[in-house]
């Protein structure tokens, strides 16, 4: 499988390339960032790589962009250093910190305010999440159940011009991903939430 990294070299490659014959109202880009699993509690150091994504844009009026992105997120499992109880009458077992792998298609709509060579916008969509857990051989009971699910996704960002076709991009955005309840453990969880700070480029004609 193609790894994530090559995966944003590829995108980087293409926004270079299509940038400048793009038609008019066309942008692309792609960002690197780290993801924060804010479930149950937000930390400022909870923030911990990776997350790629990549996206195209359609500019459907001069504030409103239709946006279409690829999302690549690594964070770590639901269940990830909780307690839990593998048998009745045994002590409980923590847990060690386990992975999943999520990667979404979106769509969604994004309003922009344009301030000389600074955009700032708001943007918010849904789509489709693939859930896939790391192997954890003899855990495969609390880790989250390998689906595909819906989710929604709200955000800001910030696009600094840096020439005139290309600009860097500031981001961040918050997945809720809509997946079923580990009975596992308890509570049992119906969700997830992710936040994502990123950074990148954007490309122009």
């Amino acid at each position: 499988m193609v790894s994530r990294f090559r995966c944003l070299g590829f995108a980087l490659a293409f926004c270079l390339a299509a940038g400048p014959s793009f038609a008019q109202g066309w942008s692309v880009g792609a960002t690197y960032g780290a993801v924060n699993d804010v479930e149950r509690t937000f930390r400022l150091d909870g923030f911990h790589p990776h997350d790629v994504s990549a996206w195209i844009d359609y500019r459907l009026e001069p504030h409103v962009l239709l946006r279409a992105s690829y999302v690549g997120i690594k964070a770590t499992s639901d269940n990830s250093e909780r307690s839990v109880t593998v048998e009745p009458g045994q002590p409980p077992l923590t847990l060690p910190e386990l992975k999943v792998r999520i990667d979404a298609v979106t769509v969604g709509v994004s309003y922009t305010v344009v301030e000389g060579f600074y955009t700032s916008g708001f943007f918010a969509g849904i789509g489709g999440y693939r859930i896939r857990p790391e192997p954890s051989p003899g855990l495969e009971q609390f880790q989250d159940r390998k689906e595909t699910v819906l989710g929604f996704h709200v955000g800001v960002d910030g696009d600094f011009k840096i020439e005139k076709h290309v600009s860097a991009v500031g981001r961040l955005t918050l997945h809720g991903i809509l997946s079923s309840a580990n009975h596992s453990v308890d509570p049992p969880s119906a969700q997830r939430w992710l936040l994502v700070a990123s950074a990148g480029i954007a490309i122009r004609p």
